[in-house]
C-alpha cells in the first residue's frame, strides 16, 4: 500500500493490481493517477502477478513498485518498511 500524496514517484514505474487491468481497483488509481497527471501506458504500467500473496512477493522483491493488499499482508508489508 502507498500514499496517494507521494504519486508522483511513481511515475515510470510498474504497480499491481488485481484481477485486471479493468477490475474497479484498477479503473479507481488509473482516475486517480490521471487527475495528477500521470498517464497509463506513457508514465506507468500495471501488471497482474495474482493476489495479493503473489502481489507482496513481488513488491518485495523489487518486481513492482505499488500494489494494493488485502489483510493482513497490508501490516505486514507496513512491518517490513513499505509505506501504506
Amino acid at each position: 500500500m502507498f500514499s496517494f500524496n507521494a504519486l508522483f514517484i511513481y511515475a515510470s514505474l510498474t504497480l499491481y493490481f488485481s484481477p485486471s487491468r479493468t477490475a474497479g481497483t484498477a479503473f479507481a488509481f488509473r482516475r486517480v493517477l490521471k487527475a495528477k497527471g500521470l498517464e497509463f501506458s506513457r508514465d506507468y504500467k500495471l501488471i497482474n502477478v495474482g493476489g495479493s500473496p503473489q502481489a507482496f512477493a513481488a513488491l518485495a522483491s523489487g518486481q513492482i513498485a505499488a500494489a494494493a493488499l488485502s489483510l493482513p499482508l497490508n501490516y505486514v508489508a507496513e512491518e517490513q518498511g513499505f509505506n501504506t
